[in-house]
């Protein structure tokens, strides 16, 4: 014991271990906030020529089409996981279907109003984020579509911006995201950038996101 302390810089260093672990733990709740924050980049809207929805779920549809009837876009397009296994329970017994998420995604747009001809398709059938982006700067540069907003989930949004900046290199078109506010999912599911931490969901679903950010990094050099 006596040896140990004839080591100033090893006491320095515990002492500065213990006032690093006394601060971090007083300021857990600002560090985890910024955490979850970061993931979210909202950009103030404007009128564009294409609203492109990227979603897996359906809170981010029923805000894209509330963007689409306040006249945010003159154009749709979806893309999404595929293909989505439907229970139909209208009949006995009931079938299992699969559709392609767009489909699906159209079939709702069609009800809400929207007209076929403002609806844009794309072959994007992909799990990848990155995938998914190229598929709609390709879809939006073929239908001389020169602004966007992109809708997706609050947590997605900046992947989907980082990977939208490095495919387009400066290149039209220009776009503008817009993550799903939180009014919208089921109480439950929303993303509270206080107590995140505290749902058992989140913390995976936010280590899921940072650790596709570093593959993209390495991946892509961003």
């Amino acid at each position: 014991m006596r040896s140990f302390f004839r080591h100033p810089r090893l006491l320095l260093l515990l002492a500065l271990l213990v006032v690093g672990a006394l601060l971090l733990f007083g300021y857990r709740r600002p560090l985890l906030h910024q955490v979850g924050a970061y993931l979210i980049v909202e950009e103030p809207l404007e009128p564009a020529d294409l609203l492109v929805v990227i979603s897996g779920t359906l809170p981010e549809i029923h805000y894209g089409l509330d963007l689409y009837h306040k006249g945010y876009a003159k154009k749709i397009l979806f893309l999404g996981h595929f293909p989505v296994e439907l229970a139909v329970i209208s009949k006995e017994p009931f079938e299992v279907m699969e559709k392609p998420w767009d489909e699906i995604a159209a079939h709702m747009a069609i009800q809400a109003g929207v007209p076929a001809d403002a609806l844009l398709f794309s072959d994007a059938f992909d799990n990848s984020t990155y995938a998914r982006v190229v598929s709609l700067v390709r879809t939006a540069q073929a239908n001389d579509q020169r602004s966007l907003i992109i809708v997706t989930s609050p947590t997605h949004s900046r992947r989907v911006g980082l990977s939208a900046r490095h495919i387009l290199q400066g290149a039209p078109p220009t776009f503008r995201l817009a993550p799903t506010p939180q009014r919208y999912y089921p109480e439950p599911y929303r993303f509270n950038l206080d107590t995140w931490w505290l749902d058992e969901n989140h913390p995976k679903m936010l280590f899921d996101e940072y650790t596709k950010l570093a593959y993209y990094w390495l991946n892509y050099g961003w």
